[in-house]
């Protein structure tokens, strides 16, 4: 099991890892914000464990064990930012996930992770606690796509209806324009 701080300086390692494809001591430095002895000293400990190989000013490789702890992490905060970002929580959304993540157990993430699918497959549920907490009015609540669908489905059976409605409207004008310009004759 990681500390804290050291579940941050894996994570951080395996999404640079990821997206510059090489990790230095100095790019981790600057993105946590810490010394690079600090650095230093976690890698030790990561290594020890397992998570990393490094040699000494040289470039930090991710393990197969790295890449799978690193993988659980990007995802445990990916789903707390998605689960704030559903209950439309009024902070910081990146720094509430990361500050919350280290204390939540295994199942809670999975139990939240389960409420955001849900919430996104029952929109008229997810609606209501939007309305229940007063956080927005429905009409701010867009619309998922099989809302969109079942809403153009709406737009076209009123279009048509309406299209209908002239159409008879129109039949019935001609039809008194008609019997208006009849010559009246006097039999």
């Amino acid at each position: 099991m990681l500390s804290p701080s050291l579940e941050d300086y894996l994570e951080e390692i395996y999404r640079l890892s990821l997206s510059a494809g090489t990790v230095r001591v100095t790019d981790i430095s600057r993105k946590l914000r810490v010394s690079t002895p600090s650095v230093t000293k976690a890698l030790r400990r990561l290594i020890s464990k397992g998570y990393i190989t490094h040699q000494r000013y040289g470039l930090i490789g991710v393990t197969e064990s790295g890449k799978k702890m690193g993988t659980f992490l990007i995802e445990r905060n990916q789903t707390l930012q998605e689960f704030l970002m559903l209950i439309r929580a009024n902070c910081d959304i990146p720094a509430e996930a990361e500050s919350i993540e280290h204390y939540l157990s295994n199942s809670t993430i999975d139990s939240l992770k389960s409420l955001g699918l849900f919430m996104q497959s029952n929109p008229d549920v997810y609606k209501r606690y939007l309305g229940f907490t007063g956080v927005v009015e429905q009409a701010d609540i867009p619309a998922t796509d099989e809302q969109a669908k079942t809403d153009d489905a709406d737009q076209q059976e009123n279009a048509e209806t309406s299209d209908s409605t002239i159409e008879s409207d129109r039949q019935e004008t001609d039809e008194v324009s008609d019997t208006a310009t009849e010559p009246e004759t006097d039999n």
